[in-house]
């Protein structure tokens, strides 16, 4: 758990302890102030509604990245969308911020949040922000394999690899076990690090389902399942990784079940997938 504490630094807007005189330096002291920050680099990967902005700063000594995510005026269809798909009234950027700092108090490493802020109406949002601090001893699933899956395939890298499918298959285990579903659960999201071991980003849809937590808890491993390249992760090391995610060592009719709901929703994805001519991770 992190040991930093948030101050409020004007109405509605918090950042963390060490981080307050550096962002000062900068002008960001409200949730006017981030909402409307023009430094930084903007974040253009992909098109985003108008009441969105993402931005990268660099700020502190030593200086670090920080990423910026702003929300102004959501439209009210949007507010009400999320309301009902998380099951609560929030503002945009809480449904990112709220379970970081819940995850951080179960040991589930996300990115740190810096400072996160809302500017509330009557009952719908004005303004809201959040700012994490770029991830410096991990990288994404996605874009790296670990080392030792990669020949030669000798016995201490053996080890390491059964090491790292247990430890992954715990980390998944607490963070379904916590009530919470992920919904975009791909290694893309998945950050692993030698030293740090595992945390997850991108937690803008991750929600405690009232209903249909089974039903989530399969989609989760279905979109792992999904973007795992064969050619890394075989099916034995996927059948180790479910053995220890269900702390089973015998897999029972109801394991059964839940792995042919999980590799159903995985060639859905794949088809889908594979009609817009994408390539299929698990297929390759």
């Amino acid at each position: 758990m992190r040991s930093d504490s948030f101050i409020e630094t004007s109405p509605g807007c918090f950042v963390l302890n060490r981080h307050i005189e550096s962002f000062k330096r900068l002008g960001l002291c409200s949730v006017e102030d981030f909402v409307d920050f023009k430094g930084g680099q903007k974040i253009t990967t992909k098109v985003v509604a108008s009441f969105r902005n993402r931005v990268c700063f660099t700020a502190g000594d030593p200086v670090k990245n920080f990423y910026l995510k702003t929300y102004n005026h959501p439209p009210v269809g949007v507010q009400l969308s999320n309301w009902l798909d998380h099951g609560r009234r929030l503002s945009t950027a809480a449904y990112d911020y709220q379970p970081a700092l819940e995850l951080d108090k179960i040991g589930i490493r996300t990115p740190v949040v810096a400072a996160f802020g809302q500017i509330m109406g009557l009952l719908f949002e004005k303004k809201s922000f959040i700012v994490t601090e770029e991830i410096s001893d991990a990288v994404s699933l996605e874009k790296n394999v670990p080392e030792f899956f990669m020949p030669p395939f000798i016995a201490p890298k053996r080890n390491e690899q059964l090491k790292f499918i247990d430890d992954f298959a715990d980390f998944t285990r607490r963070f379904h076990e916590s009530g919470f579903r992920h919904r975009d659960y791909y290694l893309a999201h998945i950050f692993w690090g030698a030293g740090s071991g595992f945390q997850m980003i991108d937690l803008q849809r991750v929600f405690k389902p009232v209903l249909l937590g089974w039903k989530y808890k399969v989609k989760d491993i279905a979109q792992l399942y999904y973007s795992a390249p064969s050619s890394v992760y075989s099916k034995a090391a996927r059948l180790r990784f479910y053995k220890r995610y269900a702390n089973t060592d015998e897999i029972t009719a109801a394991d059964r079940r839940f792995i042919k709901c999980v590799t159903a929703k995985a060639a859905k994805m794949a088809a889908h997938d594979e009609k817009k001519g994408k390539k299929v991770p698990y297929k390759s």
